[in-house]
């Protein structure tokens, strides 16, 4: 009976693990995505710098433009760490182990790619992936306070 109850503890705990972890990793890429270079953070809707996800899977930069020629140098695209973030944040889709959070890993992917989401729609992505990741638990609702909800996926 202790070997049965171990190891339904042991999938319990290995299931919060590999949530917890599309959570670091879709945030962490989300804040690699918002900082393309050491001195510029985008923190407006539609800035310099945005990666996003090209139709095979692979990140491609968003040209843009600075908005004045007396501003400081804008960054063309996003940082290489963040590029690589989104490829290893992508590539989980296909990761057996993530086969269940497939539908999340997705939307995640794609709410880093969207060049129109800012470092201020951070809590947002962490709402959304917490309130889906973990339905049952009701005390993280005290993240959820405050913070902007993004739509549900399509």
């Amino acid at each position: 009976m202790t070997n049965m109850y171990y190891g339904s503890w042991k999938a319990y705990l290995f299931s919060l693990c590999f949530r917890f972890r599309v959570i670091v990793r879709s945030l962490s890429t989300f804040l690699l995505a918002q900082m393309p270079s050491k001195t510029y953070i985008r923190n407006e809707a539609g800035a310099a710098g945005a990666v996003k996800s090209g139709s095979r899977g692979t990140p491609v930069t968003t040209p843009t433009s600075p908005s004045s020629p007396t501003s400081p140098s804008l960054p063309t695209g996003p940082s290489p760490q963040a590029t690589q973030a989104l490829t290893q944040l992508e590539a989980l889709r296909n990761n057996k182990t993530y086969s269940s959070l497939r539908e999340h890993i997705i939307y995640a992917g794609e709410y880093v790619a969207d060049p129109l989401h800012n470092i201020n729609d951070a809590p947002g992505l962490l709402v959304y992936l917490t309130r889906n990741l973990y339905q049952g638990q009701h005390y993280l609702s005290l993240l959820f306070a405050g913070a902007h909800t993004p739509q549900s996926p399509p």
